[in-house]
């Protein structure tokens, strides 16, 4: 574990605040070309808001997958296998906001729609 010393300069005439943190883990952006991948300008989910399929574009591995969950976190569909261009008949979810969280190897992305 990595400790980290942050000073915070809250303006003139006060003192700077001095916190310590823990850094559990770190990751170099620019080296993981499968984190960029699914970096949200790669990363496509259309039409939002979508009524009926929901189409994920990207550049995933053979094992990547998703979930779509609703606001409270409740996982309402799971394992769902991606390629670079997959549909997801999303017409049985009411009206709302859900998210479409990303699994590919140890990278995870989490991204909103809304259903209408």
């Amino acid at each position: 574990m990595t400790h980290t010393t942050i000073v915070v300069d809250q303006g003139e005439g006060s003192e700077p605040l001095l916190n310590k943190v823990s850094v559990l883990s770190a990751y170099d952006l620019s080296e993981s070309a499968s984190l960029n991948a699914l970096n949200k300008n790669l990363l496509k989910l259309y039409p939002n808001p979508v009524t009926n399929n929901l189409t994920i574009e990207g550049s995933f591995s053979e094992n990547a997958s998703a979930k779509i969950m609703d606001c409270s976190g409740r996982v309402l569909m799971n394992d769902i296998n991606l390629t670079s261009l997959s549909k997801v008949d999303v017409s049985n979810l009411s009206t709302g906001v859900y998210y479409m969280t990303i699994i590919d190897g140890e990278n995870v992305v989490t991204r909103s729609f809304n259903v209408q």
